[in-house]
């Protein structure tokens, strides 16, 4: 497989291909994107589907094409219209964020110093800002799956995962507000600089915003109207949305 040498290159690759990658992603829930399709949009140049496939952009599955998982997640990331609800990337920042703060207290060279702190900073602001779109992520997953799972078996058992994934947003939540509070003295006495101030102000503003909001404390309430109605129909589905969303 070929790999992109620069951001230019994957750039201009992207956007020459636009049209075609706009629409599998568009279908990207469908199993059926042909690849006569895909020679039409890009005007019967197959030389133009090979370099995607070679490039690593799609794959080839016969008659149909899909899009490659890398761009796909980036893709639905970048768009907030992910599915899939990742909490083990908000523990995977904190394992980083108390690593990187180990290094800094032993460390003696300022310039690896600032390295360690800057990385810090970094670990932070993705804590935050992966909870809220793991938050936004689970509304909308729970929105879709009231509105589009007709069986009601399957819609009781993806609510009652959603809300093991929101106990564990809940819970990282109350981690990540530990550590900044209790879990690391002695790094946020010393490194406690202006713009660390700031951005552990803005992460603990920003955790306490979740936890807060109506519409993340609706999400219990919520799925339990579900779980005591054996026997839902539309409108009772709908209404639920309304009223709790």
């Amino acid at each position: 497989m070929s790999t992109f040498r620069s951001i230019e290159e994957l750039v201009k690759s992207l956007d020459r291909e636009k049209e075609l990658l706009k629409e599998m992603f568009a279908k990207r829930k469908s199993l059926s994107f042909r690849y006569d399709y895909a020679l039409e949009m890009t005007e019967y140049k197959e030389e133009r589907i090979r370099y995607l496939i070679d490039y690593g952009v799609i794959r080839d599955t016969g008659d149909f094409l899909e899009m490659e998982d890398i761009y796909l997640k980036f893709f639905e990331d970048v768009l907030e219209v992910n599915e899939e609800i990742n909490v083990s990337f908000v523990q995977d920042y904190l394992t980083r964020l108390n690593e990187n703060i180990d290094y800094y207290l032993k460390e003696n060279n300022e310039q690896r110093k600032y390295n360690y702190q800057r990385e810090v900073k970094r670990c932070l602001k993705n804590i935050a800002l992966t909870t809220v779109r793991n938050v936004m992520d689970l509304k909308r997953n729970m929105d879709n799956t009231y509105k589009n799972e007709p069986n009601y078996r399957i819609k009781k058992t993806k609510l009652f995962r959603l809300d093991e994934k929101r106990n564990n947003i809940a819970l990282l939540i109350r981690k990540s507000e530990e550590l900044i509070d209790y879990g690391q003295p002695t790094f946020f006495r010393v490194a406690m600089d202006v713009q660390m101030r700031n951005v552990v102000s803005d992460v603990k503003l920003q955790l306490f915003a979740i936890v807060e909001s109506a519409k993340y404390q609706n999400i219990p309430r919520t799925i339990q109207n579900v779980f005591l109605n054996s026997k839902l129909d539309a409108d009772f589905i709908k209404d639920t949305i309304v009223t709790d969303l």
